[in-house]
């Protein structure tokens, strides 16, 4: 009956929350990298590229013409390379573009590294909500969705006020560094992601 049927799907269900878990932490990764540029790039330009305010507002301009670029042609790349290859190499060329921050030699350059952080984090969360709506049970799908979406925000949230954080112990344009270590940790998490069952 209906009632035994819900029972067998949630405790399937169940076996794939590990999965849940980790695509939400992955991309409440992706969305605290997005926060590093939102929340810090015009600061980074005036305080370590020496900008002045009007021109540090350009820093998030980069950022924002490259995530708007990314999503306007992430379904084709999709569609031809497969989600695997936006989710792994958008999230690494975004730890490149945000390492490299730290001895951008100059505003230009700088601004450059800005531009392909959010070109290459554009397409990486809503991948990663794509690839979570295939988690377990399809009667299960809005529940994980759910989950993943609600680690994101909270990730989104907290996630940029750590760098603040680091700045009382190390320089800003180290302390950016943070978005790095998630960006990579989507790389390596990806493999595994792909092994749970779905």
């Amino acid at each position: 009956d209906y009632k035994a049927a819900n029972k067998s799907t949630s405790k399937a269900n169940r076996r794939v929350l590990g999965f849940v878990i980790l695509a939400g932490l992955m991309a409440a990764a992706g969305a605290i990298v997005e926060g590093v540029a939102q929340d810090w790039s015009a600061l980074y330009l005036i305080d370590i590229q020496n900008a002045t305010v009007a021109a540090a507002a350009w820093g998030l301009a980069a950022f924002n013409i490259g995530m708007i670029l990314g999503r306007i042609f992430i379904d084709r790349i999709v569609e031809q390379k497969g989600r695997g290859f936006v989710i792994k190499w958008g999230s690494l060329a975004s730890a490149i573009a945000i390492g490299l921050q730290a001895i951008a030699p100059n505003f230009e350059i700088s601004l450059f590294f800005w531009f392909l952080l959010g070109l290459g984090i554009s397409g990486v969360v809503p991948q990663l909500f794509a690839e979570a709506g295939e988690i377990g049970e399809a009667s299960h799908s809005g529940r994980n969705m759910a989950k993943v979406v609600g680690i994101t925000y909270i990730g989104g949230l907290a996630g940029p006020s750590i760098i603040g954080l680091l700045t009382g112990a190390l320089p800003l344009n180290i302390a950016i560094g943070w978005g790095a270590v998630l960006g990579l940790f989507i790389v390596l998490s990806y493999p595994r992601l792909q092994k749970l069952p779905k």
